[in-house]
């Protein structure tokens, strides 16, 4: 469903290609409670093997926080129970080395214009080949 669709009726749409669904770590938190960590999440074995060698173009990438229930099904979260507004992914192939993780960054003066409660983080740093002593 597109939410401001170019014509009424026209906000459905069909999918098409391929997808596959990855599971961060388990987080819990408390009411009020803010979170702000990293997580490597392996892509599935089945696809790096599929595209071993050759490129993957990612169309879209959706998110959702799930809780696990006691049947073992997922359900999505409420907003009201736990807001998602800060949210990161990078993706890297396999010569490619992290060399720096992404980290939040202290307030300074250049960052005056940005809201109060808003967060301001790095971006993670690659290396490949020589730049990583292989």
């Amino acid at each position: 469903r597109i939410a401001n669709p170019p014509r009424p009726n026209a906000s459905i749409r069909g999918f098409r290609g391929d997808f596959f669904e990855l599971y961060g770590a388990e987080i819990q938190t408390r009411y009020s409670e803010v979170h702000w960590s990293g997580n490597t999440v392996p892509l599935p074995a089945d696809i790096v093997k599929r595209f071993d060698g050759k490129v993957m173009a990612i169309t879209g990438v959706e998110t959702d926080i799930v809780r696990r229930k006691a049947d073992g099904t997922d359900e999505s979260v409420p907003c009201y129970e736990q807001y998602n507004h800060h949210y990161s992914n990078w993706m890297h192939g396999k010569g490619a080395k992290l060399l720096q993780r992404p980290h939040e960054m202290a307030a300074s003066g250049h960052m005056h214009h940005m809201a109060m409660d808003s967060h301001a983080v790095s971006q993670p740093s690659w290396g490949f080949g020589d730049q990583i002593g292989s």
